[in-house]
């Protein structure tokens, strides 16, 4: 059996543990192939992060009440706001209940902190030993905790994969002993040692076959493949210098359908059952929201003052809309049918599979200005 832990950050990426790597994992656990472990730190670090992040938007809605009180809004619009704060504090009191079915469901075993986890931190902290980047560094203490929990852990199995984007985490567990560290799902899943137990190669050569086919014939993708990718890109941010924000940076307040779609067929990757996921990128244009200085805004040329419409924000910003032209890219997962790959599959054959299986975005990745626009 492999073990493998994961580390907060993990989690965090992707809260609904859907997309490719995660589904994968837990396939290749509820298998028993893999036995997941999570040190109780990462726990409670990750479940304080979702409840934090309900707060955040009921504070707004609470500030949102007052000042409409104050402005004398209509009843029924104090009404509605006060139902959706009602919604999501019925809500956040079970924010985590998902996540604890998770746990349960997949037997992720759930290490506690111990109480010679202190001790150990507190000599790795004077001696700025690592996890910590220097002598006596505080920020760090948290990813001690868990490196301590990973120590435990590899101590009490046979071979422990950790996945931790944190460079100054990965680097502590390279180090160790018993440890092989990742830093992220995808890394692990495609490592030589694990690649085999995750998809079979001939399943491999037939879903990588598809994938070419269907970047050849784009006609057969779903028609509401656009769609999705513009409601996937919703709610992201970047940043950009033509931007006029302070810091250039912008989120996706809406975006129309996605247009002139390619997808990477070289990088396309196979994660086994079926499941094959290909990158894409497109254009499409896209309601960016942004904070901008009043007197910036004031004195922004004719043509740029038009396209942008503004609210107050705050004594001395306006918050702004205004449409541009954006890239996204992102990956496609596409779910065959595995038995069907089983018994192989014949080039004539492909137009059928495809008309059989279920596509969704299964991230977007990256958002940026088109060039000349700005």
């Amino acid at each position: 059996m492999i073990n493998i832990a994961l580390d907060t950050s993990i989690l965090r990426a992707d809260p609904s543990r859907r997309t490719a790597p995660f589904a994968t994992l837990n396939r290749l656990a509820k298998k028993g192939v893999v036995k997941i472990h999570i040190p109780s730190w990462v726990i409670q670090e990750y479940e304080t992060w979702r409840v934090e992040e309900y707060d955040t938007e009921l504070r707004a809605i609470r500030t949102a009440l007052k000042n409409l009180r104050k402005k004398n809004a209509p009843t029924h619009l104090l009404e509605k706001a006060m139902k959706l704060h009602a919604g999501l504090t019925e809500a956040k009191a079970n924010v985590n209940d998902d996540f604890r079915e998770w746990l349960q469901a997949h037997d992720v075993v759930v290490w506690p902190i111990e109480q010679t986890h202190g001790r150990r931190m507190a000599d790795r902290y004077f001696a700025g030993e690592p996890p910590f980047g220097s002598v006596k560094k505080r920020d760090d203490m948290p990813d001690c905790f868990v490196f301590e929990s990973l120590l435990d852990i590899a101590a009490s199995v046979d071979g422990l994969h950790v996945v931790a984007p944190d460079k100054r985490l990965t680097r502590a567990c390279e180090e160790a002993p018993g440890i092989c560290a990742y830093e992220s799902l995808d890394g692990f899943l495609q490592a030589p040692e694990i690649a085999g137990l995750v998809r079979d190669e001939e399943e491999k050569k037939d879903a990588l076959e598809f994938a070419c086919y269907l970047c050849a014939t784009m006609d057969l993708l779903p028609s509401d493949i656009g769609d999705q990718i513009a409601l996937a890109a919703y709610g992201s941010t970047f940043t950009d210098a033509r931007i006029p924000e302070d810091n250039g940076e912008a989120t996706v307040d809406g975006m129309y359908e996605a247009e002139d779609l390619e997808l990477c067929i070289d990088e396309a990757v196979y994660y086994g059952d079926g499941l094959v996921v290909i990158p894409f990128r497109c254009e499409g244009d896209a309601d960016l929201g942004f904070a901008i200085f009043k007197p910036d805004y004031w004195t922004l040329r004719d043509d740029e003052f038009d396209s942008i419409h503004v609210e107050e924000l705050n004594d001395h910003y306006f918050l702004a809309q205004k449409e541009y032209r954006v890239g996204v890219a992102g990956k496609l997962a596409v779910q065959l049918d595995s038995d069907r790959l089983c018994e192989g599959v014949a080039t004539d054959q492909m137009e059928e599979v495809a008309g059989d299986a279920e596509y969704r975005v299964d991230s977007v990745d990256e958002v940026w200005l088109a060039k000349g626009e700005g």
